[in-house]
């Protein structure tokens, strides 16, 4: 094990790109060595093997604390990690999905996926359920880069968007109406709660939804399932 038998020891899951700005170790197996470029590029490369599976990604990496580390607020105990592994959680769409997407495409409406996730993970998702040909996802990052004119230019197109804030999907709402689309928009968070109050109909998760999501919301699904809104 990467740590000793007794004492205290912080663990960190996280996406793997942002656990390797973290790290300084990774194990090996059978002890810690140095995360150098190769290791980095090892790593990242299964990383990308799971995510174009279409799997979600994550990293899980440790620090064993001595007294005075023990102390340090949660910040500071996330930095000098030890790289442990990853981990590829298959969660597939429901069956009910692909269906709901096709009729969407007959009735002319446009799916269009805004997610969290990896951008590989989410682009074989978009691909397993027929939202565009090929796929490619425009990042959050990307996205900051782009200014009013730059988004316009784009959204009547993507089909997904990934690694993505809050405010990102405020903007992509506001850009699609700018362009005279009518859009309806799901989410579950507090923090998706402008973007629901934005949107032309707002559609909030029953089960899992926030109460102020709920509150922004034109909509609420009791059974959080997407087939349910084409319906």
């Amino acid at each position: 094990q990467p740590f000793q038998a007794s004492g205290l020891v912080a663990f960190t899951k996280g996406a793997a790109d942002s656990l390797l700005t973290l790290a300084a170790q990774v194990w090996d197996g059978k002890r810690p060595e140095p995360l150098t470029d190769a290791w980095r590029a090892r790593i990242r490369t299964a990383s990308e093997h799971l995510a174009r599976d279409g799997m979600r990604v994550l990293g899980v990496a440790c620090r064993q604390l001595d007294g005075a580390a023990a102390a340090l607020p949660a910040e500071r105990l996330e930095s000098d990690l030890t790289f442990l592994g990853l981990i590829g959680l298959m969660d597939p769409p429901r069956s009910a999905v692909r269906p709901a997407v096709a009729a969407c495409k007959a009735a002319g409406i446009r799916v269009v996926m805004i997610t969290g996730d990896h951008p590989l993970t989410a682009a074989a998702v978009a691909s397993d359920l027929g939202l565009a040909e090929r796929p490619e996802a425009v990042t959050g990052e990307a996205l900051n880069r782009m200014g009013p004119s730059e988004l316009a230019a784009i959204v009547d197109e993507v089909s997904v968007y990934a690694r993505v804030s809050p405010e990102d999907k405020l903007r992509i709402v506001d850009a699609l109406r700018q362009r005279g689309q009518v859009v309806a928009m799901t989410g579950d968070g507090v923090n998706d709660a402008p973007a629901l109050k934005k949107a032309d109909i707002g559609v909030a998760m029953g089960i899992t939804g926030t109460d102020v999501a709920k509150e922004a919301a034109d909509m609420v699904l009791v059974d959080d399932n997407f087939a349910t809104i084409v319906a």
